[in-house]
């Protein structure tokens, strides 16, 4: 763990936020967990999506359900996992939700809000994490099972070629789907990259549907801003307003 003074931390928060219209804030620290104390977290052991998960889910979507950006204050953060790597998710319902778990890039280091950070600082090695992707709850965040994953980066932190590491950005349902988009948001340093966009019915298996320029300003409604936010908050997704690219290279190291 590195200990970083204000003057490194405010210089870079300016230049990464540079041109994104918002001003972040550094997202407060977790309580009561080993938050940022990587070597002491026990192996990932998360078990893959059940059957009975992918009929719940199914079952969501016929049902009509709608999905809301949420927090994860109420969840319980599965061993193997920093609990700074998971902070909000997707709710279908009471119970039963998405949860984002991220791994560290050039827009998302995962501070402490004491200025430190458990992955390394901008231009270092991150340290290597368990898992990044999604994963479901049928509980209320009791127990979770892996319907997505990312495979996680143990790059640098900058945008080198292939080393970009890719983060779960939102979720919506529509036309009898569950859409999923996993974007590298550090490329231009103010949160615009690759937007690569999968569906499924069941949550157990995902189709590539395409690629976009992220842009957060335009993905996230940001008229619904108020406060300190992390990520953009828990505002409403624009998913349709994004510009289609042809998908990168790179992009195909995502399933």
């Amino acid at each position: 763990m590195r200990r970083i003074d204000s003057f490194v931390v405010l210089s870079f928060l300016f230049f990464a936020l540079a041109g994104s219209g918002c001003v972040k804030t550094i997202p407060s620290e977790p309580t009561g967990s080993d938050a940022g104390v990587v070597s002491a977290l026990r192996p990932f052991v998360t078990a893959p999506l059940t059957a009975d998960d992918a009929a719940e889910i199914r079952a969501r979507i016929a049902a009509g359900a709608t999905s809301a950006r949420v927090p994860a204050t109420s969840w319980s953060v599965p061993d193997g996992i920093d609990p700074m790597q998971m902070s909000q998710g997707v709710s279908l319902a009471e119970g039963v939700a998405f949860a984002f778990v991220e791994q560290p890039n050039l827009w998302n280091p995962l501070w402490h809000a004491s200025g430190e950070s458990a992955f390394g600082k901008p231009g270092d090695a991150w340290t290597a994490v368990n898992f990044a992707g999604v994963l479901f709850t049928r509980d209320g965040g009791t127990t979770w099972s892996q319907t997505f994953s990312i495979p996680p980066v143990a790059g640098t932190a900058r945008q080198d070629g292939d080393l970009t590491p890719f983060n779960p950005m939102g979720m919506f349902l529509e036309n009898g789907s569950i859409w999923l988009d996993v974007v590298d948001d550090g490329g231009a340093g103010s949160g615009e990259g690759i937007d690569v966009r999968y569906s499924s019915t069941d949550g157990a298996a995902w189709k590539r549907t395409g690629c976009y320029y992220f842009n957060p300003d335009v993905y996230f409604d940001v008229s619904k801003l108020t406060g300190t936010y992390t990520h953009y908050g828990f505002v409403p997704i624009f998913p349709h307003a994004l510009e289609a690219v042809r998908c990168p290279a790179y992009a195909a190291s995502l399933p």
